[in-house]
């Protein structure tokens, strides 16, 4: 999937959606993707905020990561086999799988939510 995006000191990133306040840490990385197949991509859109979505406009930029390891550590194998295995019912499961720290939010965040925000 390419590289960690280059290395620049940069501040934390602040997300606020669906009701919860998040602050992602920065990481080894935060500036533009430098190899593998998504250097010269560019995204066009936002960056936006998540609520409410605003600045939908033509944005040309590169795409930049700041792949965390803390969010890493939440989605190994061994912690989806266990979300699977652990919990009994759908209720419990749904409440491991969306929790801030879950596997869902790790797929988000593990790329530091682009420090861009960009939601998508």
């Amino acid at each position: 999937m390419g590289s960690n995006g280059e290395s620049i000191p940069h501040d934390p990133v602040p997300v606020s959606a669906f009701g919860l306040e998040l602050v992602i840490q920065p990481a080894t990385g935060g500036g533009c993707v430098y190899s593998g197949p998504f250097t010269d991509y560019t995204p066009n859109l936002g960056p936006v905020s998540y609520e409410p979505f605003v600045n939908l406009t033509y944005n040309p930029r590169c795409l930049r990561r700041d792949v965390s390891l803390v969010y890493a550590n939440n989605t190994k194998p061994t912690d989806v086999v266990d979300l699977l295995a652990i919990n009994g019912t759908l209720e419990e499961f749904n409440t491991a799988f969306e929790a801030p720290d879950g596997v869902h939010a790790a797929g988000h965040f593990i790329i530091g939510g682009d420090p861009g925000n960009d939601p998508f």
